[in-house]
């Protein structure tokens, strides 16, 4: 099985998780490749058996970058490719997973649901099945965030210790990214058993 990691991360949490992916997938023996979506203009995805996509949630959403990277190589392979099938028959061979990190101050992991969808109608459209996606608490990193989004280092502060999840003040922590080594492989030995 080849395996592809392509992220997104700004203040590092989604850097932590697609790093400890790559580790996990590497350590249970597969070959992996790891990208920054910014880094990553002509891979590509049908050349791969398993990915797994990942960004933080800005406004319910995964960053514009993000979108953009989702929408032009969505478009390539339609246009170009000619890969988009009516009905979006599934690919016998094909998986997605997507992750995210997301802070939830207000109404927790329903934040981060729409970025999730999101990303992953792009797969399901092209034929990919969708495997249950890795959602992970980050933290506002608050010295990287002064000043973005109108907020002041001590707002974000705020927000990490007052929010509807508690206390996220360093997350994603040793016990999340534990939690992602021991999701990534139930997934992993979920689609050896389909492969089967």
């Amino acid at each position: 099985m080849k395996i592809l990691v392509l992220y997104w991360s700004y203040t590092d949490n989604t850097e932590a998780v697609a790093k400890t992916i790559y580790d996990t997938v590497k350590e249970e023996g597969y070959r992996c490749d790891i990208f920054k979506i910014e880094d990553d203009l002509k891979v590509d995805w049908f050349s791969y058996d398993l990915l797994f996509v990942g960004s933080p949630v800005y406004e319910f959403l995964p960053p514009k970058s993000v979108m953009k990277y989702m929408q032009d190589k969505f478009h390539y392979y339609r246009d170009e490719k000619g890969y988009l099938k009516p009905s979006s028959p599934k690919l016998k061979d094909k998986f997605a997973v997507v992750f995210c990190t997301y802070a939830g101050p207000h109404t927790g992991i329903h934040e981060a649901i729409p970025a999730i969808k999101y990303v992953e109608q792009f797969f399901e459209h092209l034929g990919f099945f969708i495997i249950e996606p890795i959602t992970v608490v980050g933290s506002f990193r608050a010295e990287k965030l002064d000043g973005k989004f109108g907020r002041k280092k001590e707002q974000w502060e705020k927000m990490n210790k007052f929010g509807r999840l508690g206390d996220i003040t360093g997350r994603p922590n040793d016990n999340d990214l534990s939690e992602v080594k021991n999701k990534t492989i139930g997934i992993i030995n979920t689609i050896k058993t389909l492969l089967m």
